[in-house]
């Protein structure tokens, strides 16, 4: 895989997979741009965001396109939830389910929203999308 003159965002990106995904992608050549919202990274192209906010969506999206004029990719792999969220599904309550479900999907509405404009006008741009991996499994 030639990732070379690539720029990909990746969010979520101080999660374990966040962190596979980037280095999967500098080996590859390519130039991954980090968000997430903790506050560890010392990555210069690292950048923090709540990502389940829209206006601080809107302004750190705005500075990465600003920054690196051209962007090929999104992965998200950012996992917004709730404190109570990784209980067994039959604990989970409908109230925590239908925030958890809220966070998970805005913030994929929320990225994509931002970058398809960018896509299109550049007649180029891939999502990967990574959503719901442990909603369906017995956790803890």
């Amino acid at each position: 895989m030639n990732l070379s003159n690539n720029n990909i965002i990746v969010t979520g990106s101080e999660g374990l997979l966040g962190k596979a995904i980037i280095a999967c992608i500098t080996q590859n050549g390519g130039n991954a741009i980090c968000i997430d919202i903790a506050d560890s990274s010392t990555n210069e192209n690292y950048f923090k965001c709540n990502v389940t906010d829209e206006a601080e969506v809107n302004s750190v999206f705005d500075t990465i396109i600003n920054k690196y004029e051209k962007i090929d990719g999104l992965v998200n792999c950012a996992y917004p939830r709730t404190s109570d969220w990784g209980k067994y599904f039959d604990n989970e309550s409908l109230e925590s389910w239908n925030k958890n479900i809220e966070l998970q999907t805005s913030n994929v509405f929320l990225t994509i929203k931002k970058l398809a404009p960018h896509f299109v006008k550049n007649k180029n741009g891939s999502v990967v999308e990574h959503c719901f991996s442990d909603i369906w499994c017995g956790r803890k």
